[in-house]
């Protein structure tokens, strides 16, 4: 596994993913060889094989709350928003316990891309106060802006959008919000012509 860790560092996805493999034909169940063959398909924006491999994660036994997260998390960037992902999202906040910010901001995404605003904004709000946040940053900022666009405030939502930045140390990974942000800033910025 410490080679699988290693080339993932190093960027090497194929070599990581084949060591994985290996891994998974000594165990075939083994949550540790998914979750790598998944962070490649998730560095890659494989997104539909993400959501696979997430899925048989997320069924076997060493399932965790931050693999059904990730699984929920997917389907914003496949398309796939519905409710499977509002499920699946809320079994992972469950099981965390409702405790966990990442679950919670996944759930309100979630929530408020299929525009259940009231319920996306309160678990938005216990996400900022898990993390002791008193102002909100670029992952909260994506949430409100989808809260506002869902009540038809292009204006304001598109300014809100344009407060996601990238994350300090300024890489950003396909599956980071600011590029759900830059998505939503294009097709509001079409809309408005």
């Amino acid at each position: 596994m410490a080679l699988a860790i290693s080339q993932m560092q190093t960027r090497r996805w194929k070599e990581c993913e084949q060591s994985a493999n290996d891994l998974l034909k000594a165990l075939p169940s083994d949550p540790d060889a998914m979750r790598m063959i998944q962070g490649v398909a998730e560095r890659q924006a494989d997104w539909k094989k993400a959501a696979l491999i997430s899925k048989r994660i997320a069924a076997s036994r060493g399932a965790e709350s931050g693999d059904l997260n990730n699984q929920a998390w997917y389907s914003l960037f496949d398309g796939s928003v519905g409710e499977e992902a509002l499920q699946t999202a809320q079994k992972a906040s469950m099981l965390a316990q409702n405790a966990d910010s990442a679950a919670l901001h996944t759930l309100a995404t979630i929530q408020a891309e299929l525009g259940n605003t009231t319920e996306a904004r309160g678990n938005l709000l216990q996400s900022m106060q898990i993390r002791g946040m008193a102002e909100p940053d670029s992952d909260c900022w994506y949430v409100f802006a989808r809260i506002a666009e869902q009540f038809g405030e292009r204006e304001a939502a598109l300014n809100i959008y344009k407060r996601v930045t990238a994350p300090e140390g300024g890489e950003v990974t396909p599956s980071d919000v600011l590029n759900l942000a830059q998505k939503r800033i294009k097709i509001l910025e079409r809309l408005g012509k």
